[in-house]
């Protein structure tokens, strides 16, 4: 079990500057040439099945507060004026995307791949993932998760460093993918910035990697604390993982304390059966339901079931969850931990609206996915997170590229609260 880098009385928090404040501007909608009536009765069908869906599957009467019935006219005369198949497949796109969602509505057209999931994959490359981060407006590149044993980790590179140059060019090809990817055996020059240091150059021999490792944990020097980052929540070997890391942690003398790092969890659909074994490490008992409002219908229930052997007493020891604007949709797990009297958030406010997707295959074989139901924690009403979002007790700031392990602001706040006497 390594020692975690951030040491309690010798390490230095970095001090995060005030974020210079960034006017995001609207989204420009697309613009369509139109004219071509050749696909006009197949696209007519096709949208009339969209909305016959959605108006009968929305979890919210009043379509999340759109004009939705505005919506619908100006997109039916948009088609009726004649537009190519293609362009057809990113106006229902963007029809779909207007249901202002955070985007848990989407539609794919036919010759659309939804993309494969970052867990359990296997590819060629330097062996971590990434996170896009935005700084004041630009975005940025950075090692979110570095996997156990690949050129990455054997190059020196760890998690926040940010990529900044690969061989000389951009980080990101035209086509939206990583230039780090490549064929086993080839070599590649990054060039990456540790916060708080200098660019530095790093040739890296490409790799196959298995990304199976998705738990980091340690101890913190001089304590009986214990820290469990994840990379995926809901994925069983994620389970299997945090039991592991528990035990390892314990061995040698009880646990005073857990720290359970949900930074830059997001992306994806969680499995609901896995994530509430995962939960019952840390709780139990009825935690709510995925519900329709329109309906008051329960979709789903869920719960945890405590684990039977409290592996390393973590159903009763003091928890302080980490969270970031990226916990999403982690941000449930913070969320029923904070709700339950489990644990303490320290960090930002994370997105709050957790939904029960529904989606179907239109006559064309493409792909709409609309929220029809919202979580509604047990005892609180449906989308009870939804306007305030995850709200942490403690506020921390701070992007992930701004600090490392050795000075986590959010790291040595978790440790203030679960030393103080």
């Amino acid at each position: 079990m390594r020692t975690c880098d951030f040491v309690p009385g010798k390490s230095s928090p970095v001090v995060i500057p005030p974020a210079n404040p960034v006017v995001e501007a609207s989204p420009t909608p697309m613009t369509f040439k139109t004219g071509d009536t050749s696909s006009l009765d197949r696209e007519l069908t096709v949208f009339n099945q969209l909305v016959k869906e959605i108006n009968d599957n929305y979890y919210a009467s009043d379509f999340n507060g759109v004009d939705w019935t505005a919506i619908q006219a100006e997109y039916k005369a948009l088609i009726q004026k004649g537009l190519a198949l293609a362009d057809f497949y990113q106006a229902m796109s963007q029809m779909v995307g207007e249901l202002n969602d955070e985007g848990a509505s989407s539609y794919h057209g036919p010759a659309v791949s939804p993309p494969p999931t970052a867990s359990n994959t296997i590819y060629v490359g330097i062996g971590g993932s990434f996170a896009t981060v935005s700084d004041a407006g630009k975005d940025v590149y950075v090692l979110n998760w570095v996997y156990p044993g690949s050129p990455a980790e054997q190059a020196g590179l760890k998690s926040h460093d940010l990529l900044l140059k690969v061989d000389g060019g951009p980080f990101m090809d035209d086509k939206g993918m990583p230039r780090a990817l490549g064929a086993a055996g080839s070599t590649v020059v990054v060039t990456v910035q540790t916060p708080g240091q200098a660019p530095r150059d790093v040739k890296i021999v490409r790799a196959k990697i298995s990304a199976t490792q998705l738990v980091d944990s340690c101890l913190v020097a001089g304590t009986s604390i214990g820290y469990l980052r994840l990379v995926d929540i809901s994925n069983i070997a994620t389970l299997y993982q945090m039991l592991a890391a528990l035990k390892k942690m314990s061995a040698g003398s009880p646990l005073q304390g857990i720290i359970l790092d949900l930074r830059q969890v997001g992306g994806g659909n969680f499995n609901l059966s896995n994530l509430s074994a995962s939960l019952g490490l840390f709780t139990s008992g009825s935690l709510g339901s995925f519900v329709n409002p329109r309906t008051s219908g329960t979709l789903q229930l869920f719960s945890a079931t405590a684990n039977t052997d409290d592996t390393s007493g973590a159903q009763k020891l003091p928890l302080v969850v980490l969270q970031d604007q990226n916990t999403f949709p982690a941000a449930l797990s913070s969320g029923l931990l904070q709700l339950n009297g489990r644990a303490r958030i320290v960090g930002q406010t994370a997105i709050g609206a957790f939904y029960w997707l529904w989606c179907d295959d239109t006559s064309d074989g493409s792909q709409l996915c609309v929220p029809s139901g919202v979580f509604q924690p047990e005892g609180k009403s449906p989308d009870y997170w939804k306007k305030t979002g995850v709200v942490p007790d403690v506020p921390v700031d701070g992007r992930w590229d701004q600090y490392t392990e050795a000075t986590d602001p959010y790291l040595a706040k978790a440790l203030e609260l679960l030393t103080k006497k």
